[in-house]
């Protein structure tokens, strides 16, 4: 953690995120879950980084960030047709597998810049949700990918284009993709990514069937803080604090986790999702400079990322190459 211009940056290793580890095991086999940003290969010199990129050799799965739902159609469309179809996305990333023939790759659909409003179109109904299942069956033989992942951030809420039929509606979304996948016999997998934040999970998770009919659910360990709440703080907390009051009470890693337990998630299906990016906030006093201090907003934008209050893995590296010799602290 490091001051200049106002500025506070936590970096901390525990809290500056990239990839899903598998961390809680009942005897399953071990995953660690990488997922892959394909507009990371657009940022500039080394920061660039392209789907050969992948280090194949320690996943067990790769994810590939994001395929799209069309709202009128309910299929899946690809939402980088640049990135996806003409430079062959798709077929790159699952030509990993030749390189690494144990690798398993999955293809998310969604993600925060989707919204949820066409994830609650299309899954309202039985047909529209026959539509979309077909066409994710059809993309995984097109393409050879091994599943499918679902990034509906996040069902039942409102101000995400959600309402309260979500809850039931996704498991039967669910529910369906997995009948699908298992009518073809290929080991098809169906995975959610599923919050830590036990308010969402109240509006949109009917935890204990989700997660009885999905194969595994991605626990979102991570941004459950940010500039947006106007104080500083790590991004992926993973108990209560002291300074942790009103509705922040329980918004933790551990507090998640054991709120899933306690409604009948299986251990074995649960992989908790661990970032390597760091959340940075603008003070509003640069002598207040603990975490929970006041704040007016997101910090700079990085030199790659270009995106206010976020710094990538590469950006926070580049950081500790240059250190006060005083403060023996990376500066920000």
């Amino acid at each position: 953690m490091g001051l200049k211009d106002n500025v506070m940056v936590f970096m901390a290793a525990f809290y500056a995120l990239i990839a899903l580890a598998s961390a809680i095991d009942d005897g399953a086999s071990r995953r660690m879950v990488c997922h892959y940003t394909t507009w990371s290969q657009g940022r500039s010199g080394g920061a660039s980084y392209r789907v050969e990129n992948v280090p194949g050799n320690l996943c067990t799965h790769v994810v590939y960030n994001f395929i799209g739902i069309d709202e009128d159609t309910y299929k899946l469309v690809p939402l980088q047709r640049e990135i996806d179809i003409v430079q062959d996305g798709f077929g790159r990333f699952v030509d990993l597998k030749k390189t690494y023939p144990e690798l398993k790759t999955t293809i998310a659909v969604g993600g925060w810049g989707h919204g949820g409003a066409k994830f609650s179109k299309m899954a309202a109904f039985r047909d529209r949700r026959k539509i979309f299942v077909q066409s994710v069956v059809n993309f995984l033989e097109e393409y050879g990918f091994d599943g499918l992942e679902i990034a509906w951030l996040y069902p039942g809420n409102p101000e995400r284009g959600g309402n309260s039929n979500d809850k039931d509606n996704l498991i039967y979304l669910v529910e369906e993709l997995k009948r699908a996948f298992q009518s073809r016999g290929r080991g098809w997998e169906v995975t959610v990514q599923v919050p830590l934040d036990k308010t969402r999970l109240a509006i949109g998770y009917d935890i204990e069937d989700l997660c009885d009919a999905a194969h595994f659910v991605h626990l979102i360990g991570y941004d459950m803080r940010g500039w947006w709440n106007n104080f500083a703080d790590v991004h992926s907390p993973m108990a209560d604090r002291s300074h942790d009051v009103a509705n922040f009470r329980g918004i933790n890693v551990r507090d998640g986790v054991q709120h899933l337990l306690t409604n009948r998630c299986t251990p074995g299906k649960m992989v908790l999702g661990v970032a390597l990016f760091g959340r940075t906030y603008m003070l509003a006093n640069s002598q207040q400079n603990s975490i929970g201090s006041r704040t007016t907003g997101p910090g700079p934008a990085g030199t790659y990322t270009h995106e206010a209050g976020y710094l990538g893995y590469c950006e926070i590296c580049r950081k500790f190459l240059s250190r006060s010799p005083i403060a023996q602290s990376p500066w920000p």
